[in-house]
């Protein structure tokens, strides 16, 4: 793959047809030999333009779409800032529920999945009957507060397990984690402690 400083100082249709005239010449293609070739006008004029437009610059498109891409992931990376939902869909327990972002595109904002940001609150499935009847508690609190809110925020999003997205999740400026933890429904979990047990 060629490295951002080639790139920089060749335009997309000089890498093509560099690219196209030392393959057509069956040398090895690497990053030192494209080098080499940067500025020279004999290779762009041995190019085939036909070949160049039909092979050569679908290619050096992708490549060049993908590097933009990497980069600009790596400076988004852990800063998607916040987001007001549209609407909620379903409720699955007192910490996960599941939104609408009309704000953005229906392959990521329909039905989106979103996990509250350090807390836990008990399991539907457990064993234990104490959780299990303190889950069925969790998830009313949680759908309650959620379903006869008027705004809904999403703060400090980032993505987690599943293909969830974890945030801080605030109901009319409340943080409902918060509001778990004071009633008794959540206890506090950073994804790396173990879960503290509800069957007591």
């Amino acid at each position: 793959m060629l490295s951002i400083p080639i790139a920089r100082y060749c335009s997309i249709k000089r890498l093509a047809l560099i690219y196209f005239s030392y393959a057509q010449q069956d040398h090895k293609l690497n990053e030192t030999s494209i080098a080499r070739l940067v500025f020279s006008r004999k290779a762009a004029q041995n190019a085939d333009n036909f070949s160049y437009w039909v092979v050569v610059m679908p290619m050096l498109s992708k490549l060049l779409f993908c590097l933009l891409l990497l980069f600009s992931i790596k400076i988004t990376a852990n800063d998607y800032g916040s987001i007001i939902i549209s609407r909620v869909t379903n409720v699955y327990d007192g910490d996960t529920f599941r939104v609408d972002i009309d704000q953005w595109p229906a392959l990521i904002g329909k039905n989106a999945p979103i996990r509250i940001n350090n807390i836990d609150t008990p399991e539907l499935r457990a064993k234990c009957p104490n959780e299990k009847r303190l889950a069925l508690l969790a998830k009313t609190f949680t759908k309650n507060k959620l379903f006869y809110a008027e705004i809904v925020e999403l703060r400090n999003l980032n993505r987690g397990k599943y293909f969830r997205i974890t945030a801080d999740v605030f109901i009319d400026g409340e943080s409902l984690a918060d509001s778990l933890l004071s009633a008794g429904f959540a206890k506090i979990y950073s994804g790396k402690n173990k879960k503290q047990s509800w069957c007591h």
